[in-house]
């Protein structure tokens, strides 16, 4: 099976008309390839529904530290620190939905560079909020507060949140798309007056738009599937695009890689070359069985 997707990956390959080339790093010294044993994986997620579950239990957490006679249970008895950890349950609740929202396969750049974006302006709205003591984008914090009108962490709540505007802004900083290739997100809704007239791909934009069957393929397809599949009729078009939807966008697909690999090689099996089954476990191709049937010789009865 693995040796029939290869067999069908290459003959797309070839058949692409975008030239396809795999590159080798030159610096990487290939005499010292090593096997890999494990692969851990911190879970980044966990820590906003850790925070969450530490806050909803705090009172049982001092409880147990109190018995245990630790000073760490002082704290609990501190309200700023209360607060504090109501504010960060919100905050890594915030990120996590955020993080969830652009993994998967069919994330692109533009897409998680939407969501980001979005995000991003979202902060500045909460800053405001939060200076007119306006905390309900915060509900942990908000059931700390209780009726209370000042909160002493406002001031920390609102330096942290402007950082936090800071930390993004270097996020899908090259390669960002022009107002004249938005057209690539939505074909059929982009403002043809928008792109320069020298523009000779133009002329194709305008023949797109007008196609009523190519327009059904874009409502049923995924963003970066239906380039591909515009590659013949408009070959400058897709590659323009394919420029800018190629690109991983996440670790999501080398995350889903190492995760197939832990059930492909466990320890029993370390020897084991994975290379041919990871291809199936990941592959998108579906193996031709009728074709690998032909291909192998009958063993009939004696």
């Amino acid at each position: 099976m693995s040796r029939d997707i290869l067999q069908q990956v290459i003959t797309d390959m070839k058949a692409s008309p975008v030239k396809v080339s795999i590159q080798v790093d030159e610096s990487t010294d290939v005499s010292f390839c090593s096997q890999l044993l494990v692969f851990v994986r911190s879970e980044v997620a966990l820590r906003g529904r850790v925070l969450t579950r530490v806050f909803e239990l705090h009172e049982e957490i001092k409880q147990f530290l109190r018995n245990q006679d630790s000073d760490i249970a002082d704290h609990f008895e501190n309200r700023e620190f209360i607060l504090s950890l109501a504010y960060l349950a919100d905050v890594f609740k915030h990120l996590n939905e955020l993080n969830i929202s652009i993994q998967g396969t069919g994330m692109n750049m533009i897409t998680a560079r939407e969501k980001l974006s979005a995000f991003t302006q979202k902060l500045p709205i909460w800053i405001k909020r939060i200076e007119k003591g306006n905390v309900a984008n915060f509900p942990s914090l908000d059931e700390a507060a209780g009726a209370d009108e000042e909160l002493p962490i406002l001031t920390e709540m609102k330096d942290h949140l402007q950082e936090l505007i800071k930390s993004f802004q270097g996020y899908f900083h090259h390669g960002e798309v022009s107002v004249e290739q938005r057209w690539i997100r939505d074909p059929f809704l982009f403002n043809l007056d928008s792109m320069d007239d020298s523009d000779i791909m133009k002329d194709d934009l305008v023949e797109l738009q007008a196609n009523d069957r190519i327009r059904m393929e874009f409502e049923s397809m995924q963003l970066d599937m239906f380039w591909c599949e515009q590659l013949k009729l408009f070959p400058q078009l897709a590659e323009r695009a394919l420029e800018v939807l190629v690109p991983f966008a996440t670790t999501y697909l080398c995350e889903a890689g190492f995760s197939a690999l832990l059930h492909i090689k466990t320890k029993a099996r370390n020897r084991l070359d994975a290379s041919d089954d990871m291809r199936v476990a990941l592959s998108k191709k579906e193996s031709r069985f009728s074709i690998i049937i032909e291909e192998k010789q009958q063993q009939k009865s004696h």
